[in-house]
């Protein structure tokens, strides 16, 4: 029975709580934090909390901005080519591409999961994305260049390699399971692209392409709304944060998340959760 036939009703999106209250609650904070009258000055538990979202905010922002900005410009580009520059989904190549891509891509980590989550919805298996989104916070051209000049050249290639080493192995990992039934395949990864010619699509589509404001604000708008599900919970965990910055007492953090091995542990159950 075709749709204007059925007795169904449309589908209402349901109003999104935890995004727009999270979002509220930064925006007023941060708000607040520009018009106080000394905003260095926390004397309150409402200007601490102030206070801590808008150094959060300011630390992130240009992350988010730059995933939007690569978002919306995947949506834009063709499934093929996000295929094979990553390589054959499920390959031990393709999770190697992965993690060399998650490298190369200078992206805070809160970034990274909106752009590997868009990845997957273009095609990029399960072992893949993870293997892109565990190298990247790790990696990227600046923080190389910045322990090179810290720590040298042979620690700097060690960390690089050894991280890049722990991607991979998680990336074969999770494809291991998804062959195994235990996880879920991704049903856009099926596609063939041995004859797809990657740079002479890539030349035809840039002649293609229409530049101008309006077309950038289109593909803006498109980034945030890929990455809203990826950006409510960034707003939430900034408001959790921000709470806990400002209710729990700095001597607790010294006592229980020191230097030591209960503070690495206690760091370590809390980071994960």
């Amino acid at each position: 029975m075709s749709d204007c036939c059925s007795n169904k009703k449309p589908r209402k999106n349901k109003f999104d709580f935890l995004f727009w209250g999270s979002l509220g609650i930064v925006a007023t904070a941060y708000a607040l934090f520009l018009l106080s009258p000394n905003p260095l000055m926390a004397n309150t538990y409402l200007d601490s909390f102030a206070s801590s979202v808008f150094d959060l905010i300011n630390k992130m922002f240009w992350g988010l901005l730059a995933s939007i900005f690569f978002v919306g410009l995947l949506e834009k580009v063709p499934r093929e080519f996000v295929t094979k520059v990553l390589g054959r989904p499920g390959s031990k190549m393709g999770v190697l591409r992965a993690a060399f891509a998650g490298v190369l891509l200078d992206l805070c980590s809160h970034g990274i999961l909106v752009v590997g989550m868009q990845l997957y919805r273009r095609g990029a298996s399960l072992g893949q994305v993870m293997a892109f989104i565990i190298a990247s916070p790790w990696n990227s051209f600046s923080l190389t260049l910045i322990l090179w000049s810290l720590v040298g050249f042979g620690w700097m290639m060690s960390f690089l390699l050894l991280s890049m080493l722990i991607a991979v192995f998680s990336g074969l990992f999770f494809d291991h399971l998804v062959k195994k039934g235990v996880l879920k395949k991704n049903m856009n990864e099926e596609m063939d692209v041995s004859e797809f010619h990657f740079f002479k699509e890539m030349i035809s589509l840039l002649k293609k392409a229409k530049y101008s404001f309006s077309n950038l604000m289109n593909l803006i708008f498109v980034g945030l709304k890929q990455s809203r599900m990826i950006l409510r919970w960034i707003f939430f965990g900034v408001v959790l944060a921000s709470l806990i910055r400002t209710f729990v007492p700095v001597h607790m953090f010294e006592t229980y998340f020191g230097p030591s091995v209960l503070g690495l542990g206690m760091t370590l159950v809390l980071a994960t959760v």
